[in-house]
């Protein structure tokens, strides 16, 4: 909810409502699903392009990394699981 709350925000152009919410987002989705979770680096995507908005590239483009970095994992780690060990 936090999320939808601060994309709404973001849509409004509240850009400063919307980096506070996404910041709580942030912190509630890693608490409840992990940090290196999808639904993290989904929230963190989310919360990067707010960043950039409000001119804060570098925090903006350190937070899109490590959200690739998730997903590039997740999807490796998918990968692994249909091909059947040899042996």
């Amino acid at each position: 909810m936090l999320n939808d709350l601060a994309f709404m925000s973001y849509c409004q152009g509240r850009i400063d409502s919307a980096l506070r919410l996404y910041g709580w987002a942030l912190a509630s989705t890693a608490h409840a699903c992990g940090q290196r979770s999808l639904l993290a680096a989904g929230c963190m995507n989310d919360f990067s392009k707010v960043l950039r908005l409000s001119g804060r590239w570098a925090e903006a483009q350190r937070m899109r990394d490590d959200a690739q970095a998730i997903i590039r994992r997740d999807l490796l780690r998918g990968k692994n699981r249909l091909v059947p060990p040899r042996g």
